[in-house]
């Protein structure tokens, strides 16, 4: 009983690392290529929102959603360092949510945020992490990037699943 459990905190553990890998890139420096349907970019409020097949690629992951909310800061911090996405303050994608990793692991929800002040990746609406056959589900996925800690809510009448299954 004891090595079961061992193994599937270890399984999920796994399914966890997708996240990290997405956050720990910290926006990659080869670039990024984004499309959509339509683009609003709104300077007077900071506010970039694309609709209707949003694709986001880089070297490491590649997001699709149906939405996508960015709002960004109005400094100019990011010339200094030549660093763009450091104007980043949220990004709020929503409807149809998926995270692929190269490595093949996928994170699925219905709305995805990144909250860049408090350095945090939160999932919600059916989150499902998936790393070769196993899989997590559950309502809410919070990953706080400086911890490296991840907290996964259920309710009542829907609990946090997790099957693992070895190679």
């Amino acid at each position: 009983m004891n090595r079961l459990f061992i193994f599937m905190v270890f399984c999920m553990s796994l399914l966890i690392a997708p996240l990290s890998l997405v956050a720990q890139n910290n926006f990659s420096k080869t670039g990024y290529h984004i499309t959509a349907v339509t683009w609003e970019i709104d300077n007077a409020n900071r506010i970039i929102t694309m609709n209707e097949n949003v694709i986001v690629k880089n070297d490491i992951f590649t997001i699709s959603c149906d939405n996508m909310v960015i709002r960004y800061s109005g400094t100019d911090d990011h010339k200094e360092n030549n660093d763009i996405f450091s104007m980043i303050e949220t990004i709020i994608a929503t409807n149809h949510v998926k995270i692929k990793h190269i490595n093949g692991d996928t994170a699925t929800a219905e709305r995805a945020e990144f909250h860049q002040d408090e350095n945090v990746i939160i999932l919600t609406g059916n989150a499902v992490l998936t790393r070769a056959k196993s899989v997590i589900k559950s309502n809410k996925i919070t990953y706080f990037l400086n911890e490296d800690k991840t907290l996964l809510k259920g309710s009542k009448k829907k609990p946090v699943e997790g099957t693992a299954i070895s190679e």
